[in-house]
């Protein structure tokens, strides 16, 4: 059995050559708007987190109505996860039964806590939003697209995020 380290290593690859291209060069402006380089992240994340216990065939990843990036996160379907295909579905009312990711449109911490549940992993936009609770944020900067990582609250949903992702967060919060 290969282990951990050696299965990883190419995704770790794809994350870092995903992260470089994020740097601001005029053509890329050009090229990939920000809700591309989200969606690209949110897979290559997704890489990278454990969802111990889940026997699912897919990876449902719900996507919050009002996420500015909800066209480029839906085109995701059927991106491989490991060897689960993922699944998309918008949702409006809040309703995040089936879900093991929940994209959502804003750091409300009252959203926030209501999609949290064992074994879900819960993105979104903004500087606060893992200080909201939220998983992982993702944060625009100087026109780029950073990671941030709330540890504590992923691991109290019982998920375990890869120390090389960790690593490459723009921000840790423990």
């Amino acid at each position: 059995m290969r282990s951990l380290t050696s299965r990883r290593l190419p995704q770790l690859a794809a994350v870092l050559a995903l992260l470089i291209c994020t740097l601001p060069s005029p053509a890329q402006a050009q090229s990939r708007s920000s809700s591309e380089l989200k969606a690209a992240i949110v897979l290559n994340i997704l890489r990278f987190v454990d969802f111990p216990g889940n026997t699912k065939s897919t990876l449902d990843l719900c996507i919050e109505s009002g996420v500015e990036a909800s066209p480029q996160l839906r085109a995701l379907t059927n991106q491989r996860v490991g060897n689960r295909p993922i699944r998309t579905r918008m949702i409006s009312n809040g309703s995040f039964s089936g879900c093991e990711v929940a994209y959502l449109a804003r750091s409300n911490p009252n959203t926030i806590r209501s999609a949290q549940n064992q074994g879900r992993l819960v993105m979104g936009d903004g500087p606060d939003f893992i200080d909201a609770n939220g998983s992982v944020g993702l944060v625009e900067t100087g026109g780029q697209v950073r990671f941030e990582i709330n540890l504590g609250q992923a691991s109290d949903n019982g998920l375990r995020i890869s120390s090389r992702l960790v690593r490459l967060a723009a921000r840790v919060r423990r």
